[in-house]
């Protein structure tokens, strides 16, 4: 799940970061600044995103609940503000830099 500059930190299927995925610590959907996605979204709005929608039928037979993917898609906007994300410091130490201390 990527924002626009950012990539969740929801874990990934099993297997996905192998040695393919991986070039000194750079995932290949990777981003400097990851956030986290809300409790549900990948089971409900990715499900329904990836799910069969060729159809009018197929839509409203796989649609989710409405109430719940507008709370889960203002959950993701207000996770991906930048207040909300980190900096992933094993990204930037690829990179050759380093992640500043937070400021106290």
């Amino acid at each position: 799940m990527v924002g626009v500059c950012a990539r969740s930190t929801s874990p990934d299927p099993p297997g996905a970061e192998d040695e393919q995925d991986v070039l000194r610590g750079i995932r290949s959907d990777g981003a400097w600044l990851v956030f986290p996605l809300p409790k549900g979204w990948r089971e409900t709005i990715v499900k329904f995103a990836d799910g069969e929608r060729s159809t009018y039928a197929d839509i409203q037979k796989n649609r989710p609940d409405r109430a719940l993917a507008v709370r889960l898609m203002r959950e993701y906007v207000r996770s991906c503000r930048f207040a909300g994300c980190t900096a992933d410091a094993r990204y930037l130490e690829a990179l050759g830099l380093k992640v500043p201390a937070a400021e106290k």
